[in-house]
């Protein structure tokens, strides 16, 4: 009978220790599926001395540490999570710099979502993130990046040292997604549009700067600093199916071959308004003769 008990034992612990390989383990590719519960002894999956691994926790796929657990703890890492992490204290708890989380998923803790430590740290939203809890470190200088495919909306309030997400310096928009802003920021780091399109129909005007790339796209209704186009950026005021008017502060900046697109419908069309000094260079007009209504 002891020896039966024993087996069961196994076999049920087996069944929860679906993140593999099991932990601890350093320069790993780990993947999680199906209902993690404390796999370990101070979270859902991990140690504080695990370090270089790529955890993805699949959708559908959950992590948990229950009680004073965290969802996932590791010392360095990066996460890709299109699951569900949860944990009592911390949804994912990191022990040094320069880890990397891309959430597509669902990210809980009941003192903080995530906790960085130090600087260096990179944080990306995809569509379909979900963050409930604060996201902090113990210092600043970390990467806050909406990207990812698809479209989404963000309200750009909750960034700021004092907001839901703290201790970031930078802002980036990446890959092709079309991420919309809404709110009004705090945030007085400088953004940068590196890839796919932002729509600022909030205001950005308390940011340092925005510059954006070749190949990116900047709209909206909102209202931006000091703003620079490099060549192949596109300023596109409004949305892309409603015509308005996008404000920037202090200057904006064309290159050579910049792009300003803006839509025309019968006597109403996108516009500009600069709150400073304009540079146009020989930047092309682009205009689209569209049924775009007038906000």
């Amino acid at each position: 009978m002891a020896l039966a008990f024993a087996i069961v034992l196994l076999a049920g612990d087996a069944a929860l220790a679906v993140c593999t390989p099991t932990s601890p383990v350093d320069n790993a590719t780990v993947s999680c599926t199906g209902s993690t519960i404390d796999q370990n002894l101070a979270a859902g999956y991990g140690t504080s001395t695990d370090t270089g691994n790529v955890i993805t926790v699949a959708a559908g796929a959950s992590v948990t540490g229950t009680g004073s657990r965290d969802g996932l703890i590791f010392d360095t890492a990066t996460v890709l999570n299109y699951g569900t992490i949860t944990g009592g204290l911390y949804g994912i708890q990191i022990g040094a710099n320069f880890a990397d989380i891309t959430n597509a998923g669902t990210i809980s803790g009941s003192i903080a979502a995530i906790q960085f430590f130090g600087n260096g740290n990179t944080l990306t939203l995809a569509p379909g993130s979900v963050i409930n809890g604060l996201v902090q470190s113990t210092a600043g200088g970390n990467i806050f990046q909406l990207g990812g495919s698809g479209a989404a909306t963000f309200d750009i309030s909750a960034l700021g040292d004092t907001a839901q997400y703290r201790n970031f310096g930078t802002f980036n928009k990446i890959d092709s997604s079309v991420w919309t802003l809404t709110g009004a920021a705090t945030y007085s780091g400088d953004v940068n549009v590196n890839g796919g399109t932002l729509l600022v129909n909030g205001s950005l005007a308390s940011a340092n700067s925005v510059f954006v790339s070749p190949g990116a796209t900047l709209g909206g209704t909102g209202t931006l600093p000091a703003t620079f186009l490099d060549d192949g950026a596109t300023l596109a005021p409004g949305t892309p199916t409603t015509i308005g008017t996008l404000t920037v502060n202090t200057m904006l900046l064309f290159c050579n071959c910049s792009v300003y697109s803006v839509k025309v419908s019968g006597l109403s069309a996108d516009k500009t308004q600069v709150n400073g000094d304009v540079f146009l260079s020989d930047a092309p007009v682009v205009a689209t003769v569209t049924g775009a209504t007038p906000s």
